[in-house]
């Protein structure tokens, strides 16, 4: 009968000794109550690294260094987003002028006025309108496409 008092005793002793170690209800080895032994909370074996590691925050890096920016701009610097675009050749993603694989220029894109937005070719995809030609003028204002500067009304120059 002693014996018996002892090991209920000393269960009870036990329950007590880990509820006041661990409140929240985890066993001893660290696993939540119901959980297998030697597992912690985040599911992986003790020691170990988790089983369903979060995925490395997503962001861009800027060219000052900055890594994992979220916004429009750098966090760092600063200096806006770079555009990405896809390459032809199947490389997506590409920031500079130039695709990384195979050194294709990126596309220039432009508005027709019937407004289909977004051609790359020669042609509008919508219309069939050539692409306008843009110049520059000599007071500084860059990418006229009509006849006149529209800055300062001067006429586009005669090409040779």
């Amino acid at each position: 009968m002693a014996n018996i008092l002892n090991t209920l005793a000393s269960g009870v002793i036990n329950t007590a000794l880990n509820k006041a170690v661990n409140p929240i209800g985890h066993n001893p080895m660290g696993s939540p109550m119901g959980a297998p032994m030697g597992v912690n909370p985040m599911g992986s074996p003790m020691g170990g690294a988790p089983q369903n590691a979060a995925p490395a925050p997503a962001g861009w890096d800027c060219s000052c260094g900055n890594r994992g920016n979220t916004g429009k701009f750098c966090a760092g610097c600063g200096k806006p987003q770079p555009a990405l675009w896809d390459c032809s050749c199947g490389r997506k993603g590409n920031s500079g002028n130039f695709c990384a694989d195979c050194g294709s220029p990126k596309p220039v894109l432009w508005d027709c006025p019937c407004g289909c937005k977004g051609n790359s070719s020669k042609f509008c995809a919508e219309c069939g309108k050539p692409k306008p030609v843009l110049w520059d003028c000599s007071c500084g204002c860059k990418e006229n496409s009509g006849k006149f500067c529209a800055e300062c009304g001067k006429p586009k120059p005669e090409e040779a």
